[in-house]
């Protein structure tokens, strides 16, 4: 079975109310969820007397794509702008003081993997395993030359 995210449901995520992104939303759609669905492990996707865990599935790959939605929209030339007067701020709710991440700015895509998280794939990576990690399996340097004696 494949998990059933709809235009409507991405709009209300992201509180758009107009058809203006509509064929967008459903480019996005059809781009983002057979690689939501893949990630998933099939015993899960195929489970389908288990409505809590089909509702589950469909809300996590419906916040992924919004996520992705709003992402791309916040990524458009002048969305991230912000006019400031004194105290008075013109723009976007991110405004300078607090720093947002421009591949998740609302953090709608994390909540959305982090619901998926127990029904994904081993093999799966998520999207903040990205991170490289180094290990030194022994010092490089010795204790004289890393104490500078000051």
């Amino acid at each position: 079975m494949s998990l059933n995210v709809t235009r409507d449901a991405v709009k209300r995520k992201c509180r758009i109310g107009v058809s203006d992104y509509d064929t967008e939303i459903d480019d996005l759609i059809d781009e983002q969820l057979p690689v939501i669905e893949h990630a998933i492990l099939q015993e899960h996707l195929d489970d389908t007397s288990n409505a809590g865990l089909q509702a589950t599935l469909t809300l996590g790959a419906t916040e992924v794509v919004a996520g992705e939605f709003l992402a791309q929209s916040y990524r458009e030339p002048g969305a991230s702008e912000t006019i400031a007067f004194a105290d008075v701020f013109i723009g976007n709710r991110f405004d300078g003081r607090a720093r947002s991440d421009i591949a998740d700015p609302f953090g709608l895509k994390a909540m959305g993997w982090s619901r998926l998280a127990p029904y994904l794939k081993p093999s799966a990576r998520s999207h903040a395993s990205t991170s490289t990690r180094i290990r030194v399996s022994s010092p490089k340097l010795s204790a004289e030359e890393g104490d500078p004696g000051w």
